[in-house]
């Protein structure tokens, strides 16, 4: 079952569905604390969940998905516990939730099965392979969340100052922009693999004869 793609994809789903669970209940557990710092507590209680789910399923790769979805749930959540329906509220989310939804399903077209881990975290455990468990829980978990959490930030003061002028107009501009180059990017990646598999190349055409990150470039922008 673990080496079913169809199978993989329902066991994260519930997994991620438990965590968003975990992480409402922390959340509304603090009612007096900051709002970011609630929303933090929520975030690394989602997260310590999904890091235990991975280190039962052997495979840290559970958390790969995490980096996109938290800022959908995380931003609609805030949205609606305000109450906010505004148009700089709406253009926020309609920004998130295209660069998210589109980040994901980029996660899902590479995703193969719950048998398959990331390469990278393959060799960070054949090379520490006593300190992988801490690697994992720190380094491919804790430490995204952190750095998600903070760019959470401009969104949630927006969110709380409901802000709305041309300023508004230019980042829902940039961010959609942003968004899009990315996929260009990595739909481009996708056919430049297909036609070479196997193949040891780098890839020079397209964007990326004119950049060589222009996916990492399209998330610096958001």
């Amino acid at each position: 079952m673990k080496k079913t793609r169809r199978a993989g994809f329902a066991v994260i789903t519930a997994i991620y569905a438990a965590a968003t669970g975990l992480g409402v209940a922390v959340f509304l557990a603090l009612p007096e604390a900051h709002l970011f710092w609630r929303v933090l507590a929520g975030d690394v209680a989602a997260t310590l969940f999904v890091y235990l789910t991975g280190v039962v399923l052997r495979n840290a790769s559970v958390y790969d998905p995490y980096w996109s979805v938290a800022p959908l749930v995380i931003l609609t959540g805030v949205a609606l516990g305000f109450g906010k329906a505004d148009a700089g509220t709406l253009l926020l989310l309609l920004a998130v939730w295209y660069w998210g939804v589109r980040l994901t399903l980029n996660w899902a077209h590479t995703f193969k099965s719950l048998a398959t881990q990331d390469w990278r975290y393959d060799g960070f455990k054949q090379k520490y392979p006593r300190l992988f468990q801490l690697i994992s829980l720190f380094g491919i978990n804790l430490f995204p969340t952190a750095v998600v959490s903070l760019c959470l930030l401009p969104g949630l003061v927006f969110l709380q100052e409901s802000a709305f002028n041309f300023l508004t107009l230019a980042g829902f501009a940039v961010c959609v922009g942003a968004a899009t180059l990315q996929l260009a990017a990595d739909i481009q990646m996708h056919r430049f693999r297909r036609r070479n598999a196997g193949k040891s190349l780098l890839i020079r055409e397209g964007l990326w004869k004119h950049a060589r990150h222009p996916n990492y470039l399209g998330e610096i922008l958001m």
